[in-house]
């Protein structure tokens, strides 16, 4: 089952540094700045029609000044900009006009969100079609040893990612497992340094997955849908970041994300 969340403002010390155990932010000693704030988050510009950064102080009295990192899935940083705000203000970013050199992975452009500040910030990423909004949060802290578990809905209709960012400067290993009825196959991937892996449990687990979303097996006239948990687990010593999202198809063909996690 999912572990059980605990309060945003709990503060634990990870590597030298302090995180939050609910989001990917933790302050971090700069070089001769004192200490700085960081906060990820994973941004999706193809196939989403608009994607746009949102960020604001957590205390309203402050401004916000720092920087703002796009890196490539491969950990690459593809572009970089200094950002500021006066007390009381939002900043809106435009994220799709910085990712252009950033290379389509698994059918999407999508980058990895790094927020440099010297004061706590709070973040979202605002995925938007013609008719819909979504807004992500900022990812979410997989832990060694803590596994993460989520239901999740198979069928015609649904498409998943499972994304998994390491804002370490070292590979880490993931293992995804499956739980369906009484089977629950498992695989392992890598993250490479300060990048994106981005897994769809209907391409890893095809062969089980795919027979039960035809229908095969299950009696006559049932819809072809399965339900099924998806568990992450790190045991590389470093916190992770990650997102299940789900892209639901309509009949109408608009493509709808959400996030399950």
């Amino acid at each position: 089952m999912r572990a059980e969340k605990k309060r945003t403002s709990e503060i634990i010390s990870v590597g030298g540094a302090y995180t939050s155990r609910d989001w990917l932010t933790y302050w971090q000693e700069g070089s001769g700045e004192g200490p700085r704030h960081h906060l990820h988050l994973w941004a999706l510009v193809e196939p989403a029609e608009q994607c746009q950064l949102r960020v604001y102080p957590v205390q309203k009295n402050e401004g916000i000044s720092g920087v703002l990192r796009c890196r490539s899935p491969r950990g690459e940083v593809v572009n970089e900009c200094e950002i500021s705000a006066s007390v009381g203000q939002l900043v809106k970013l435009p994220i799709s006009s910085f990712l252009e050199e950033c290379e389509t992975d698994g059918g999407c452009r999508h980058a990895h969100l790094e927020l440099v500040t010297d004061v706590q910030v709070h973040g979202e990423v605002e995925l938007s079609t013609r008719t819909r909004t979504t807004f992500l949060p900022p990812l979410h802290r997989l832990s060694e040893r803590e596994p993460q578990a989520f239901p999740t809905t198979f069928g015609e209709q649904y498409r998943h990612l499972c994304v998994i960012v390491n804002p370490t400067e070292q590979q880490c290993a993931v293992r995804c497992r499956l739980y369906v009825g009484t089977r629950a196959p498992e695989e392992t991937c890598l993250v490479p340094p300060n990048g994106v892996f981005l897994l769809s449990p209907e391409v890893l687990f095809s062969s089980l997955l795919s027979p039960l979303m035809e229908g095969k097996g299950g009696s006559e006239g049932a819809s072809h849908e399965a339900q099924g948990y998806l568990r992450l687990l790190t045991r590389s010593g470093r916190a992770l970041g990650f997102h299940v999202v789900e892209e639901r198809t309509f009949a109408s063909g608009e493509r709808v994300f959400g996030a399950l996690s």
